[in-house]
């Protein structure tokens, strides 16, 4: 539509969101019309080279088009390809916090009452692309597989609210709410509750201050884009402890390899990866930090915006001349 109008003018494209592989996106009754589109920009970014490569492959099958590494040929121009992972503004997320801090203030009191406690903790949207259902199966599988765990380890679930008025996510909320009820009814003692679920939204410094409160982060998803919940961990732990679970399907995987990763759909996996986070020795735990920090720390969003910009004024390839 802009080539319509004939400006001569750059143009940009960054799709936050995971690019499905090829057999999936040919479902779409849409699925031409949707790559004419996007093609329509000189410069398509995507988190990951895996998205960049189903988006070629997609190209490929559907409209016949040719590639050469990261460009795509079309008849009278060329269109790049970039992978531009998304960083964490750290500078921002650990000034200090002001406000009430009540969970904050909560978990230092749980941690001098009970210093034996491992606190687990996972900070989703109420979606159900999170998989938060499947972690919280998986933790009660622990439980119930070992039961030395049982007043060892302790889930922190924050997950705000996300399209409450949709149906079908009403309906999710309700899943989660019993699956909660039933782990604590099961595995709940006078002094213990296993999990603590709190539905409502938190200040990000606020959460940047908890994620130093714990000994291990869970990041679950069955699909994610990015997910830079994991990268704001990372970046909270100057202390180089902590240990990170990550799920293979977001799209933080490919660069924290340090974390330990596993596959959502996986219960049995998941539920022992939970177990060998909160068992790590220290030396093991420090080790994979300070790599995972090297990778993250100092990467900002503001650099991820300026390496986009700055590709999409190069001159390394041809200038459209027409529309798509």
């Amino acid at each position: 539509m802009l080539r319509d109008l004939g400006l001569d003018v750059k143009i940009g494209f960054f799709l936050h969101i995971p690019f499905p592989s090829f057999e999936i996106f040919r479902i779409l009754p849409w699925r031409k019309q949707i790559l004419k589109g996007l093609l329509g920009a000189d410069l398509i970014g995507f988190h990951t080279e895996e998205y960049c490569e189903h988006f070629i492959a997609s190209a490929q099958h559907i409209l016949n088009t040719e590639h050469a590494a990261d460009i795509i040929s079309l008849v009278d121009r060329q269109v790049q390809i970039g992978s531009f992972p998304l960083g964490v503004d750290t500078d921002e997320l650990s000034k200090e916090y002001t406000g009430d801090s009540t969970l904050a203030d909560a978990l230092h009191r749980v941690r001098g009452e009970h210093p034996e406690l491992k606190l687990l903790l996972s900070v989703d949207r109420l979606d159900y692309t999170k998989g938060l259902a499947r972690k919280l199966l998986a933790f009660e599988y622990l439980l119930e597989t070992y039961p030395s765990l049982r007043e060892k380890l302790m889930l922190i679930q924050i997950a705000p609210p996300s399209r409450g008025d949709v149906a079908a996510y009403q309906q999710f909320r309700r899943q989660l709410d019993e699956h909660v009820g039933r782990i604590n009814g099961k595995f709940s003692t006078p002094g213990y509750q296993p999990i603590f679920y709190l539905t409502r939204s938190f200040h990000p410094q606020e959460i940047y201050q908890i994620y130093k409160d714990v000994d291990v982060m869970l990041v679950t998803p069955v699909r994610d884009g990015m997910n830079l919940v994991a990268k704001e961990f990372i970046a909270a732990r100057d202390d180089d402890d902590g240990v990170l679970v990550l799920s293979e399907f977001a799209g933080a995987s490919s660069e924290l390899h340090e974390a330990l990763m596993i596959n959502p759909y996986d219960i049995c996996q998941m539920a022992g990866s939970f177990r060998a986070a909160a068992e790590m020795p220290k030396e093991e735990r420090k080790a994979r930090m300070q790599s995972l920090r090297s990778r993250v720390v100092g990467f900002k969003t503001s650099e991820w915006a300026a390496n986009f910009l700055h590709q999409l004024k190069a001159d390394s390839f041809v200038r459209p001349s027409a529309a798509v």
